[in-house]
């Protein structure tokens, strides 16, 4: 049920920042439904995650999203995209401590899956302020020169 509500919310996400937003959001949009995507993927393969031990497959999913959403961070012309790579840090934290054995199966399950509801929550803000602050000043640039 949760996996269900959770494809539900990014796939109109998704679309809302297709419709609605800019290339900054459209790119975090891709970006974070594409790793559910492959995630859900995963899981239909592999089965459901036990979190008592470190997946590789997941960590090169993490660690790709956290470098495209670092570049979008780094280029756009907005602050909301430095939250969403923020919250992929601390999924990738979560490996690290896998790997290094410290904390309990549920340490890791909250650092995999919180910062997701997060990332989707700022996204959406992203889009509704980019609304917002069209709406005031009308065409601005999405990316940073240089």
């Amino acid at each position: 049920m949760r996996l269900a509500a959770t494809v539900l919310m990014m796939v109109l996400l998704f679309l809302f920042a297709l419709r609605r937003g800019s290339g900054p959001e459209r790119a975090v949009a891709t970006v974070l439904s594409a790793s559910l995507l492959f995630s859900v993927v995963r899981v239909m393969m592999r089965g459901p995650d036990d979190f008592t031990g470190l997946d590789p497959i997941l960590v090169l999913i993490d660690l790709a999203v956290f470098a495209a959403v670092l570049r979008v961070a780094l280029r756009a012309n907005r602050m909301w995209p430095l939250v969403i790579a923020a919250m992929q840090l601390i999924v990738l934290l979560a490996h690290v401590y896998t790997l290094l054995k410290v904390g309990a199966n549920q340490v890791y399950w909250a650092m995999m899956a919180f910062p997701q509801y997060i990332q989707m929550l700022v996204l959406g803000i992203g889009v509704v302020c980019h609304l917002m602050r069209y709406a005031r000043i009308g065409r601005y640039r999405d990316w940073r020169l240089g």
